[in-house]
């Protein structure tokens, strides 16, 4: 094993811990009770994949999220929970790293993030229709508008803290 591919292992290990821990403590403190609309989080996980898509390799971000997703169903989850967060996850990236190279420079973190939490309303809803039936479709636009919110706010956290995990990263 190279040097290489060591350090990316234990990166993408400590992403995924991480974001699993980030996932942990959103579960602890949910907005939903506070705004009741099913689903709707801040999705403080995500400034992890963002980073990953906007620093990293896209794979990177890939390998993360499923990790992520694969261990917070095996940590705390359903069968349901753990559908909704893959779909959701994974669509979110997909969409995340077509806009980037369709706005080429011309992006921003928070226009990023926002792309990424709508889409991942977006596939969170349409797999809750495929469980519970179209009405689900009635929760879209509150959770759009949510993740216009919290898509602003992780793309705010993740300006300050960018530059911050990239000396982070350097030092190891």
């Amino acid at each position: 094993m190279n040097n290489n591919f060591a350090k990316r292992l234990c990166e993408l290990s400590a992403f995924v811990m991480i974001a699993v821990m980030l996932s942990y403590i959103e579960h602890l403190f949910p907005i939903g009770a506070f705004i009741p609309v099913p689903g709707i989080k801040l999705g403080l996980s995500n400034i992890l994949s963002l980073y990953l898509v906007t620093r990293h390799r896209t794979a990177d971000a890939f390998i993360t999220v499923i990790s992520k997703s694969l261990f917070s169903f095996l940590l705390f989850g359903n069968g349901i929970s753990f559908i909704l967060s893959l779909s959701g996850n994974i669509v979110s990236v997909i969409f995340t790293v077509c806009f980037l190279f369709m706005l080429k420079r011309g992006y921003t973190n928070i226009t990023l993030s926002i792309i990424g939490a709508s889409f991942f309303n977006v596939a969170q809803i349409c797999a809750s229709a495929f469980f519970y039936g179209a009405p689900v479709f009635y929760y879209l636009p509150p959770l759009l508008f949510s993740a216009l919110i919290t898509g602003a706010l992780t793309g705010y956290v993740g300006n300050i803290s960018f530059g911050r995990i990239d000396v982070i990263l350097k030092r190891v």
